[in-house]
């Protein structure tokens, strides 16, 4: 089954926090517009991106089915990124929760600055 994009609805959040540790799962995060991936029913991942002037602020959270695509999960970051900057965005702010998210966005070009990783887009 082939994992598709689709805007984020309420249903998506909570079926994935089904699967989630609820004490673990960052609510106070999704303050913009957000999007999921998604596999037949299954909830694979959530990213959401706030848009303040010029700078975007970025969170995501995966389940573990989608860690097992890195290809996928890299090139639709890509794709994000890239439209990010055609809309004006100079730069993105992330926070890695993890060792394995830190080294992700340093393979994408971010910068630790403070504990958020920053990418100058101009």
């Amino acid at each position: 089954m082939a994992i598709e994009i689709e805007p984020l609805r309420a249903d998506h959040i909570w079926r994935f926090v089904e699967d989630f540790p609820f004490n673990e799962f960052p609510v106070n995060i999704w303050a913009g517009k957000a999007a999921v991936a998604v596999e037949g029913d299954e909830v694979l991942g959530i990213a959401g991106i706030s848009v303040i002037g010029d700078t975007a602020t970025v969170g995501m959270i995966l389940s573990e089915h989608m860690r097992k695509h890195p290809l996928f999960l890299h090139k639709h970051t890509l794709y994000g990124i890239e439209g990010l900057r055609k809309q004006g965005v100079t730069t993105i702010r992330a926070h890695a929760e993890s060792d394995t998210g830190a080294r992700w966005l340093r393979r994408l070009g971010f910068i630790e600055d403070h504990g958020w990783y920053v990418k100058c887009l101009a």
